[in-house]
């Protein structure tokens, strides 16, 4: 018998609507501004994009073996921050993963080799949070705080916001549109390249290191210690001291800080 995904009515978010079948989900509702979408994959991609209106849209499609997609379904838990979505694997003492928010200690896939894929519209004022192991995650022209991470797959984010992003596999390219982040804002890979692009009024501590590329900036910076093709450390915007932090590192790839947009 087929495992169908789950879904769960939310009392506290209006104009709720769900349709689903055995190899697709599809959730469409609201929540305040402010708030967070969050997507928790495995694999499979998850793509984000501006929502015409009001309403959050999310599908998931399954794709696979019979047998691997009988044992995987989306979970959706209702908390404070927001919403999250997640891929839930059937375990081997018959229960299904955990789903909750930043993720959870019991979701083992076993060798699952189904792919669940996200697409979602994410409205203005509402944060999004993707994560995956093996897919890519892009999220462009959002109207929020971003944070991307996978471990195999490339990561694409343009925000009038600010974001972060991690990946181990991986290219990282991000363009934020806001620079007024809380302590440190962290871009990480092992096996790729992280460009970023800012807004010029940027002020922020700045470090950088990698083993095999370049480091290079067209942002205003003040130096600090020894050059080295390895590593940079310094402060953006004009040479202000700053509590907010930046922090960029790779091994094999190169690192670009750029002016990008500004935001109104």
């Amino acid at each position: 018998m087929k495992i169908l995904f789950l879904f769960i009515l939310l009392s506290a978010i209006p104009a709720l609507a769900a349709t689903q079948d055995s190899n697709e989900f599809r959730w469409q509702g609201r929540i305040a501004d402010g708030k967070t979408l969050e997507i928790r994959g495995v694999n499979g991609d998850v793509r984000a994009e501006e929502a015409s209106g009001s309403e959050i849209e999310v599908v998931a499609v399954k794709r696979g073996r019979g047998n691997d997609l009988d044992a995987v379904k989306v979970e959706m838990v209702e908390h404070a921050d927001g919403i999250t979505f997640c891929t839930s694997y059937l375990q081997r003492d018959g229960q299904w993963g955990k789903c909750s928010p930043g993720g959870g200690s019991r979701n083992n896939n076993n060798k699952n080799n189904a792919n669940v894929s996200y697409t979602v519209r994410v409205p203005a004022g509402v944060h999004f949070n993707g994560y995956t192991v093996n897919g890519s995650v892009n999220a462009k022209e959002l109207d929020g705080n971003v944070v991307a991470t996978t471990v195999n797959g490339d990561v694409r984010v343009s925000t009038t916001g600010y974001a972060e992003a991690r990946t181990v596999n991986g290219s990282i390219n991000v363009d934020c549109g806001r620079a007024n982040w809380d302590d440190t804002l962290n871009f990480s890979t092992v096996n790729g390249s992280i460009e970023v692009a800012l807004p010029a009024y940027t002020n922020a501590e700045f470090s950088a290191s990698l083993v095999n590329g370049s480091i290079t900036t067209n942002l205003p910076i003040l130096l600090k210690g020894r050059v080295d093709k390895r590593q940079m450390n310094g402060t953006l915007g004009g040479g202000e001291s700053s509590s907010r932090k930046l922090r960029m590192n790779t091994v094999n790839g190169s690192i670009t800080v750029k002016s990008g947009r500004s935001a109104s």
